[in-house]
């Protein structure tokens, strides 16, 4: 019986995976029509998790003189390449995307961002 709820307990966690990828990579499709401003990067930190590393990257921008934060992260492989996207990162200018009705509602897309967010 241990064995069945392991299996849906990994059943579950991929599945819940899988749906907020295919949310945020619908979220950075449609936010290609989406205005584009200046942000900067506030935060660039690198945590570990079971598969790899994560680069969480924190971003303010500001639109018609109103300040909003943003969340972005990059996955990892090796801890040392999570390390160099962060030195590159920290302390520079990205491109946001805003929802045009609700600017809280924001998403880096890669392709915007090419040169600093392609490394590895």
């Amino acid at each position: 019986m241990d064995l069945w709820l392991a299996a849906l307990i990994g059943i579950i966690s991929i599945s819940t995976s899988v749906v907020g990828w295919l949310l945020l990579s619908t979220k950075k499709r449609r936010a290609e029509s989406w205005p584009m401003v200046a942000g900067h990067v506030e935060r660039a930190v690198v945590e570990g998790t079971d598969t790899g590393y994560t680069a969480d990257i924190s971003y303010s921008y500001q639109v018609n003189g109103e300040f909003f934060s943003g969340f972005y992260q990059k996955e990892f492989r090796m801890r040392r390449f999570a390390e160099e996207f962060v030195a590159i990162t920290r302390g520079q200018q990205l491109f946001v995307r805003y929802h045009p009705e609700k600017p809280a509602d924001s998403v880096i897309r890669e392709q915007d961002n090419a040169a600093l967010i392609a490394v590895r």
